[in-house]
């Protein structure tokens, strides 16, 4: 996967990174200010990160894999 493009909005400390260009699907909640955007085969397309502090952005881990992802999406809704 290549390194996710990063947009910040410093009004609202929204910080989404796009991993890929798809139509999304379904947005999944992870917690309270963390979402992950789907494509219809179940792959991220996006992540929003609401409340973020702007020295989060040059500090972001390469994406996760789908099968991760998976797993914490059914470790939060347990």
């Amino acid at each position: 996967m290549t390194s996710p493009l990063v947009t910040y909005d410093p009004e609202v400390k929204a910080l989404y990174l796009q991993f890929a260009e798809a139509e999304i699907a379904e947005t999944l909640e992870l917690s309270e200010n963390v979402f992950i955007d789907i494509d219809a085969e179940g792959q991220p397309v996006g992540s929003e990160i609401l409340n973020a502090a702007p020295r989060l952005v040059g500090s972001i881990p390469a994406p996760p894999e789908s099968a991760t992802l998976r797993e914490l999406v059914t470790r939060s809704t347990a």
